[in-house]
């Protein structure tokens, strides 16, 4: 059968030549278009080949006819001396070009640049290729897309048959080479033939595809498709026959046109135009690319399955003619939005509904006062509907009322005086009687008159099966909102939606263009956001909203646009104004949502307001989702901005306000949800400090403008000081603190307050220990210290300025000697900072006697500041404070890095030998052995909430990277006991068996918590003897529930921060906790777990006051087993760390960090951070275990702390733990001696040997656990 393109391909050819007829007519009758229009002038750098085959007269006429001019490109003059240009086509490489380019751009940003270099650079790696591909998620309406299993391999060609037979790839295989600048490949047949391929390349597996392959063009928004002859199908006897490596100069060419030949229909049939377009969308998306292509393949024998195994840049577009090229590259500099849709070639007319068969889930749908959701395609039935549909479809379900189903907004795609056809492919579901109608209503809305109802159409249904109900409109008057609605059947049933299709094919001059599907309308996510129409889409959630256009006798007005809204008679906190939002967000999307907001009222002049998403899941879950909150008042309109993502698809999605307390009316001037836009994350700052013939000077530069790639800022570093020789060494350690050992009496000091300040002898001569490892080898001290009396407050003390000595995103470190004079009782002194209005802790120790103590601390400042201060305090009034010694520095804290590894060393290895035996064991001397560490068993772990299952990215990434696991929230008493009696364990027992299923250990996290706001309202309310019960059943009711399958409790959490159980049932109640648990379940390891022990931060929970604690519980018979350190640290230092945890190693118990984050809006700087804290940890012997609080942005309890970004882009911290994990893993290599054994050291954890003698390959697992004698590991052959 000759296929010859039929309706796409020749549609195409003949609509291309009607319009290139059309423009000839055009310019005889009417003149040149460069007359009519504006001149685009595209300035082109293409290599001398692409230029001759790109640039062809018929191209270079037809785009001047379109007023587009066509200007080469000077490569040896600057970019910027040429032009001006409104498009630069390029396809050069080099990094040289690339930052001209990108230069270009920075200061060009209206000059359209076809395409952004590091986008282009993507697709010339074959690793990462095809990796955007085979994660994409698109719906199988019409086909399934993916990408051959491959493999890349960067040397040793002699390794790639053993790499082939691991990674299970079946013959035979195309090689090709990894960088993607040449179209050459290579087809194996044989094992023993792929060592004769030359690395690097990727191994892809050959897929049978009847020897024709679909080159997709990609132009913009246009997508053109034809076909190409390409390698001959395989069969099993010529695999088995055929051997070598056969060389092709590349896969298809344009000769190999397969358009006019006579093929079978399952070989030659295109891919359906659905499919492409939304792979081209989702893929321009990724790529960041406009002009590309893709090489297609339909697996011979099937139907709709296909893959993608080349993509290309700028490629050649023959079989793309020059006027369909130029037209749809530069139509949106040369024709109207009409004309663009008449030119589109073979589009149907324009679907004014969205997301019409629901393969975008309910994105752009909402519900009327009902829940929706949508099966996937493939997933069945739905409650005895007759046929299992191959695509999605909604259902729409919790009806009370007939009027109650699925609507989409339609305002700004249809025109009045244009006849419009419905059809709608609908279902019922649920226990009714012969049939029930289906309706299609219009509901129009006025500005200035009543809300009106248009019927388009009824459909009587009934249960079984699929029905089309179809019908038509027109509209005289374009109304303000315009809104398409399915309604109608008995209340009680569901109604089920397949897909919903509105077209005008003799009308297409509405307002704007039509959007991709895909693409976020983010108009559309909040309806009527300035309430130019009145409360229109806007309700009170438990209260009245009322729209103004000023208020207080005209004191106040909108800030923007003509109209406000207030929520007033609020009688609850959460009383506020709200919108349905369901349809119109997507799922691992992030949004960001802008409010303009005040408050009036006489109860409250200034008070919290809040943005809160309430979601609720098909399954009837529910959540409520902070997106942020601001302090607002009564005298002027404030900004209220975050950001939110959904891991799943709900069926029901509301956004409000809320916060203020009762009586006070929330107004809102407006309020927008856009998709969160994507910055640039910021380069690594680098301060280098050196001496020079001036003395100490400090320069900041950025670390990207130095070539080469760097990865972590403590490479970034070396880099730096490789580049610039003229600098010395990074000098760290150098005190800011002015006249430090006061040798020129109080000069540089002031005191802060009412105080006197005299210098005097006898405080300590040396440095402090904490200071000292930090230092190494320093002067010591002078002992004279400042003597502060006459204190008033505790606040006074000795204080200097330090504004033009502190640099932005330095680590500084803080020591000192303090004591303190005429104490009746304990005292707490600390290093406070002013920065501007901010206070800065530097540290704080509690100091009870006469003798000299350590304090010792840190900060960071991050954002200029136009005074900063630092100030000795602390003390009550009448107590005298002395300071010595005080040392403000930056840390160098890279070079302790060798200490930690040499550390890691020891107490992380083991040494290990594989000793082997077998029939033929003598001859095994001199065989190759290769040793891969699987998994390192230190227990890694993260926090984990029950709605980040939603997520499979989030679930990928966990399962990957880490082996322990803790729950956010799930099992804590708040969430399993809200109320009283009445139980949810069901979160809790999803995400343990989760983590079960994919051999996670896990937390039990916490059984109580100590801190009275964290204690629900119904156990604060009991008396003593109901309180006791109470504790009692919650000890029984979980441990007895979970019994051997949590590892650890957190027994009662922060114990030095709260007492609210010992306050009320006495001291003796922490150790029953204790005893009990254990009594309930022996196996769990209990802990305690509190925040700011390693940091310095914190009288209450310092080392010394944990150590007391400790031993105090254990003194009352408690079974504490291990010491729980939250972690969550703002200005990590390695010797601060590290001392904390060497006093705590005196009671012999195991140290876990239980919930590490760090935080800095330097993505650079975090991952700094991060690093001391994993590095910390995993050289200390006492510590056995590290667990995460999360590491996902907007799933975590602080701002700027995560490693992977809101929508799954690994960030510097992230890419740093990966690293560190990586590095933590044993590799090696050698030859069997001639005792028949192997030896090596190595991390605990899983390994993997392999080793192949003359006649087999052999491949063998063993573990190596913790030990100081050498492990012996038998291996039988």
């Amino acid at each position: 059968m000759r296929m010859g393109g039929e309706n796409v391909v020749g549609y195409e050819r003949e609509v291309e030549e009607e319009e290139e007829e059309r423009e000839k007519e055009m310019v005889v009758a009417h003149g040149s278009p460069q007359q009519q229009m504006k001149l685009v002038v595209v300035g082109y750098a293409l290599t001398s080949k692409k230029t001759k085959s790109f640039l062809q007269p018929k191209l270079v006429g037809l785009a001047r006819n379109k007023g587009i001019l066509f200007v080469a490109i000077d490569q040896s003059r600057p970019l910027s001396d040429q032009g001006p240009f409104d498009i630069v086509l390029h396809k050069l490489s080099g990094s040289k070009w690339s930052r001209i380019l990108e230069d270009y751009r920075q200061t060009h940003p209206h000059v359209a640049v076809l395409d952004p270099p590091d986008a282009i650079q993507q697709v010339y790696n074959r690793q990462y290729m095809l990796e955007d591909v085979a994660d994409l998620n698109l719906s199988d309406c019409y086909g399934k897309v993916g990408v051959p299993r491959q493999l890349v391999i960067e040397k040793d060609p002699l390794s790639i048959s053993d790499a082939v037979y691991k990674a299970g790839l079946s013959l035979p295989l195309v090689a090709k080479p990894l960088v993607a600048k040449s179209h050459e490949l290579s087809l194996a047949y044989d094992m023993v033939s792929l060592q004769k391929l030359e690395p690097p390349l990727v191994l892809q597996e050959f897929i049978n595809h009847g020897g024709v392959l679909f080159k997709v063009f990609i132009v913009g928004e246009a997508v053109k498709v034809v076909r190409r002859f390409s390698l001959p199908d395989v069969s099993k006897r010529e695999l088995s026959n055929n051997a070598g490596v056969f060389h092709f100069p590349r896969v298809s060419c344009v000769a190999a046109s397969a358009e006019e030949a006579d093929l079978d229909p399952s070989v030659g049939e295109l891919p359906p135009r659905p499919l492409l377009e939304r792979l081209a969308r989702e893929l321009r998306r990724r790529l960041g690319l406009r002009l590309f292509n893709l090489d297609i393949i339909r697996e011979h024998g099937t139907k709709d399955r296909y893959y993608v195994i080349d993509i290309n840049y700028f490629p050649e577009m023959k079989g793309l003619s020059a006027s369909s090229f130029a037209r749809r590259i530069f139509k949106s500099n040369s024709q109207s939005p009409k004309e663009n849709r008449e030119n589109t070639g073979s589009y149907d007319a324009i679907n004014v509904i969205l997301n019409h068969d629901f393969s975008e889930e309910l994105h752009l749908w909402r519900t009327n006062c009902c829940n929706a959701f949508v099966v996937p395609a493939g997933s069945g039935n739905y409650k005895g509907t007759a046929e299992d549909v191959g695509c999605s479809y909604a259902v729409v379900t919790n009806r009370t009322e007939c009027w109650q189903g699925l609507e989409q907004d339609i305002t700004s795609r249809i025109s009045a005086g244009c006849d419009y056809t419905v059809s709608a492919c609908v279902g019922v579901s649920g226990t009714f009687h012969g049939s029930t109608d289906v309706l299609a209503t219009l509901r129009l809305v006025y500005q200035n008159a009543d809300t009106d109802y248009l019927f388009i159409s009824k459909k009587s249904v009934t249960g079984e099966g699929w029905h089309m109900l179809e019908g038509s409109f027109s509209l005289s008057t374009k109304p303000d909102q315009v809104i398409f609605y399915l309604e109608g059947p008995s209340p009680g049933s569901d109604l089920l939606i397949k897909s919903v299709i509105i077209t005008s094919p003799g009308c297409t001059d509405y307002e704007s263009s039509r959007p991709t599907s895909s693409c976020i309308d983010d108009e559309e996510i909040i309806v009527n956001a300035n309430f130019d129409y009145s409360l229109n889409s806007w309700s009170g959630r438990g209260c009245k909203v009322v729209c103004h256009d000023c208020m207080a006798d005209a004191n106040i007005n909108p800030t923007s646009g003509k109209y406000f809204a207030s929520a007033t008679e609020r009688t609850q906190s959460w009383n506020g104004i709200q919108q349905d939002i369901t349809g119109r967000i997507k799922r691992k999307l992030a949004y960001e949502m802008t409010a303009i907001v005040r408050l009036y009222g006489h109860n409250a002049n200034s008070a919290d307001v809040r943005g809160t998403l309430w979601v609720q899941a098909a399954d009837n879950r529910e959540q409520y989702i902070g997106i942020s909150k601001v302090h607002a008042t009564d005298k002027d309109w404030v900004q209220l901005q975050g950001k939110f993502l959904l891991n799943d698809s709900p069926s029901k999605a509301v956004i409000f306000l809320e916060g203020p307390p009762p009586g006070t009316d929330i107004l809102l001037n407006s309020l927008v949800v856009n998709h969160a836009v994507k910055l640039p994350p910021p380069p690594p700052p680098v301060v280098v400090q050196w001496y020079g013939r001036k003395g100490l000077r400090n320069l900041t530069l950025n670390v990207s403008c130095l070539s080469g790639s760097i990865v972590h800022s403590h490479i970034a570093f070396e880099a730096f000081f490789h580049f610039f020789l003229v600098f010395q060494n990074a000098v760290f350690g150098v005190n800011i603190i002015t006249n430090t050992h006061l040798n020129n009496g109080t000069n540089g000091w002031f005191p802060l307050g009412n105080c006197r300040m005299r210098v005097q002898t006898g405080s300590p001569h040396i440095i402090p220990p904490m200071a000292r490892d930090s230092l190494g080898s320093h002067e010591n001290l002078s002992g004279r210290y400042i003597a502060v009396t006459n204190r008033t407050e505790p606040w006074m003390g000795p204080a200097q300025v330090i504004t033009d000595k502190v640099k932005l995103y330095l680590m500084y470190q803080v020591s000192a000697w303090v004591k303190v004079r005429h104490a009746s009782g304990p005292q707490n002194v600390s290093v406070a900072l002013g920065v501007d209005d901010q206070w800065v802790n530097g540290g704080q120790v509690e100091v009870s006697d006469d003798q000299w103590h350590e304090i010792g601390g840190s900060f960071r400042i991050e954002k200029q500041a136009a005074k900063v201060m630092v100030y000795v305090q602390g003390p009550g009034a009448g107590v005298d404070l002395m300071v010595a010694g005080l040392h403000i520095f930056p840390v160098d804290r890279h070079a302790r890095f060798n200490h930690l590894k040499r550390q890691t060393e020891k107490i992380r290895k083991r040494d290990v030998i594989l000793k082997f035996s077998g029939s033929d064991s003598v001859s095994l001397h001199g065989t190759s052995v290769r040793v891969r560490q699987q998994q390192n068993s230190f227990p890694f772990g993260s926090c984990i909430c029950r709605t980040n299952m939603d997520n499979e990215d989030f679930n990928d990434f966990f399962v990957k990277n880490f082996n322990w696991a803790v729950f956010g929230n799930e099992l804590k008493w708040y969430s399993t006991e809200a109320q009283r009696g009445k139980f949810n364990y069901r979160d809790a027992d999803e995400l343990l068996d989760f983590c079960l299923r994919h051999n996670i250990q896990v937390r039990g996290h916490c059984i109580f918590w100590e801190v009275e706001s964290t204690v629900q309202e119904w156990i604060r309310s009991l008396n003593n003897n109901d309180l006791t019960t109470a504790l009692q059943n919650r000890l029984s009711g979980l441990l007895t529930r979970y019994k051997g399958k949590f590892k650890h409790y957190d027994v009662n959490n922060e114990m030095m921060h709260g007492s609210y159980y010992q306050e009320r049932l006495g001291k003796d109640i922490w150790a029953n906790m204790f005893r009990k648990a254990h009594q309930l379940d022996p196996s769990a390891i209990l802990f305690v777990n509190d925040y700011h022990v390693e940091d310095g931060c914190d009288t209450r929970s310092s080392p010394e006051k944990y150590i007391e604690h400790i031993l105090d519980l254990q003194d009352q018979g408690a079974p504490v087993g291990g010491i729980g350190i939250q972690g969550h640290i703002d200005c990590p230092v390695g010797p601060i760390v590290c001392s904390a945890l060497d006093k705590l190693n005196i009671l012999g118990l195991p140290i876990w960090f239980t919930e590490v984050d760090v935080s800095s809006n330097n993505e650079h700087v975090r991952a700094d951070d991060l690093e001391v804290m994993l590095r910390e940890s995993f050289a200390h012997p006492a510590v056995e275990g590290v667990i995460l609080w999360g590491f996902w942005e907007l799933f975590m309890s602080r701002e700027n702390a995560h490693l992977v970004n809101a929508e799954g882009e690994l960030n510097e911290a992230g890419k740093r733990y990966l690293a560190l994990k990586q590095e933590w893993l044993s590799h090696a290599h050698g030859h069997i001696d001639d005792q028949g054994q192997f030896n090596f050291r190595g991390f605990h954890g899983s390994y993997e040997v392999d080793f192949v003698t003359a006649s087999m390959k052999i491949t063998k697992t063993f573990v190596v656990d913790k030990g100081d004698d050498a492990l012996v590991i038998s291996i039988d052959i």
